[in-house]
């Protein structure tokens, strides 16, 4: 299902989301991350060998650590940041900005185009954040009600059905034991 929310004279294309946006937040997400080397770069100068190496060490293995995955409880906090909201957002104005002025979706306005930079999304994202702070309460209102209706949409694709025992029912068959 596609919802457009209009803000003033912008329009904001509410999309279930697929595979691309996940890997685009991710690497979002990680963008985000302290850097471990500007942490070391600000260490005392007057630290003894044995403890630099120490910090070093421990810096390596985090910086290995984080770039390498994102944890589900981070992307959580991430979702429920205003941050989080505002990259949903930019999500939604990439999608009016592909989608052609008049004329049913196709084929090409279906598929992503090539992933973009993390400065292009910190752009998007203080992008939404301007369109945000510009909206009524109702526009607000509106394009949360959207995100969440596609979430849920998205949800419900992915989820397994109903428990064995609700769809036995359902079809009068008997569970075996």
């Amino acid at each position: 299902m596609i919802t457009e929310v209009s803000v003033g004279d912008r329009k904001i294309r509410i999309v279930p989301r697929v595979l691309q946006d996940y890997l685009d937040k991710v690497d979002y997400i990680k963008s985000r991350r302290e850097d471990p080397w500007a942490l070391l770069r600000g260490l005392p100068t007057e630290m003894n060998v044995s403890d630099y190496t120490s910090f070093v060490e421990i810096a390596v293995s985090t910086c290995h650590l984080y770039s390498s995955s994102v944890t589900r409880q981070e992307e959580q906090r991430f979702d429920d940041s205003l941050e989080g909201l505002m990259f949903s957002i930019a999500c939604g104005i990439a999608a009016a900005e592909r989608s052609p002025k008049g004329s049913a979706q196709t084929y090409a306005d279906k598929i992503r185009p090539k992933r973009l930079e993390i400065d292009a999304w910190k752009r998007r994202v203080n992008d939404a954040l301007k369109l945000w702070r510009e909206a009524t309460a109702d526009e607000r209102n509106q394009i949360q009600a959207a995100l969440s209706i596609a979430d849920t949409r998205n949800a419900a694709k992915k989820s397994d059905g109903p428990p064995e025992s609700e769809a036995a029912a359902e079809t009068g068959q008997k569970q075996s034991a």
